[in-house]
């Protein structure tokens, strides 16, 4: 019998793919991520057992045990997603039916973009995870081009009209890097993205390039970003487009406030 008030814990961590102590403590500060995994209220020494709890019955693994406790990197077991299969909570990209666990070469990738839904949760009304994402694509309740690293609805008011506008954005963040010519090709292929969303690449500062931005020259749905500013500034930040042959930059709030309109993801 698994203790009472892990199994929201339990999804968090699976929809994270890989996850730090401290950053649970801090997802499960954010009301938006407390209503959407129905966490209830604890103390920090009661995640943090409620952590210990699922790595002893073997629901999740850690995968840096060399590392200090606050620093262990966990992921979830084919065992914790057997458990929430069990309980309603399948999910069809990672089942309990995996072989192995997600390649460890993934954690910064998955770390970082856990940092990114922490730092912008106050703007956020959801947030879908890599996973999520695949698992609405597999069950065709959402039809994007690709499996997008995130995909957030965000809700902002233009400081000038007072207008409430939600915009929903995909996130993708390169971690490797690919040459002008590659985005290029990427921009030709999401250009007919068939879902209301704006596409951002987030992408380390000294890969940020004049030519990686003009190789989507007039597509305003799709913008570059440097990650760590994004994390930093939030809707500071800055947001780099190339219109008419021209960079065009604007901050990620005004980014937001651009585009409005019914959004046609479903979160169910």
């Amino acid at each position: 019998m698994y203790a009472s008030g892990t199994i929201g814990y339990l999804r968090l961590i699976r929809d994270s793919t890989f996850v730090i102590p401290t950053q649970i403590v801090r997802l499960a500060k954010c009301s938006i991520v407390r209503h959407e995994y129905c966490l209830s209220a604890c103390s920090v020494a009661r995640v943090y057992g409620i952590i210990q709890y699922l790595n002893s019955t073997a629901m999740i693994a850690c995968v840096t045990p060399s590392a200090q406790h606050f620093n262990k990197v966990y992921t979830v077991t084919p065992l914790g997603s057997a458990l929430l299969e069990a309980n309603g909570f399948a999910s069809a990209s990672i089942t309990s039916k995996a072989e192995s666990l997600p390649p460890t070469s993934q954690i910064p990738h998955a770390l970082k973009l856990v940092e990114l839904r922490i730092s912008l949760s106050p703007k956020v009304v959801y947030w879908l995870t890599d996973r999520e994402v695949s698992n609405r694509r597999i069950a065709n309740k959402v039809r994007f081009n690709k499996d997008y690293d995130a995909v957030a609805e965000f809700k902002t008011v233009n400081i000038v009209s007072q207008r409430e506008h939600r915009t929903v954005v995909a996130f993708e963040y390169e971690r490797t890097f690919k040459s002008a010519a590659e985005y290029g090709k990427i921009a030709s292929n999401l250009r007919y993205e068939s879902q209301n969303v704006r596409i951002l690449y987030l992408v380390n500062s000294f890969e940020l390039s004049p030519e990686m931005i003009a190789s989507c020259d007039n597509q305003s749905q799709i913008a570059f970003a440097q990650i760590d500013e994004l994390l930093q500034k939030h809707g500071l930040a800055n947001v780099y487009r190339s219109i008419q042959g021209r960079q065009t930059r604007v901050l990620f709030d005004d980014f937001l406030c651009e585009f409005s309109g019914r959004t046609v993801v479903t979160t169910a």
